[in-house]
This record gives C-alpha cells, structure tokens and sequence, in this order.
C-alpha cells in the first residue's frame, strides 16, 4: 500500500542538538513486488461450441523474478466475470 513518508537528519555532540535538514517533498513507499503481466499475444479461441471452447495464449511475463503460480480463465455471462478454470502456471492453453 502506498503511504507518504518525510525524513530528516540531525547532528549531535556534547553540547546538545542541532537544526534539523528534512527532505523538501515526502516520498511513497511501494512494495518491492507487484502482480504479473497479462498474458503476452493474443487470446486464440477456436472450436466454440454452445459448452465448450479451446483456448490458447502466451505466457505472462514474470515481475521481479517471482514465478506465476496460476492461471484463471473467466467467461463473462450475463454482465459478470464466472471463474471457470484453475490452471498451473506452465498451461497456456484450455
């Protein structure tokens, strides 16, 4: 979750403290990590029938190194997304 962080430096001796430098604009803090890209290309459908389609598609690129985990294929029915398939992450093709 981004969140405004502001920092600022102080020196210090035997006497006591003295004025503080802060930075001029806050910053935001973001996580190291981020969720995958789409799948690269395009989205193939072929042999549709009223219950049944093929599909097939390019692997999404990974981000920060981390591996995909899982594919979800959705169908959009009646002005909703309906998750219809769990795949692992070295399927591209339903």
């Amino acid at each position: 979750q981004d969140t405004d962080y502001s920092f600022r430096v102080s020196a210090y001796n035997r006497i006591g403290q003295g004025h503080s430098k802060e930075i001029d604009t806050p910053v935001k803090a973001k996580s190291p990590f981020s969720k995958p890209g789409q799948p690269s290309g395009p989205l193939n459908v072929s042999n549709l029938t009223r219950s049944t389609v093929d599909l097939n598609w390019s692997s999404s690129p990974t981000v920060n190194d981390i591996p995909i985990t899982n594919y979800f294929v959705e169908k959009f029915r009646d002005g909703i997304w309906i998750k219809v398939a769990r795949l692992p992450p070295t399927s591209t093709s339903l």
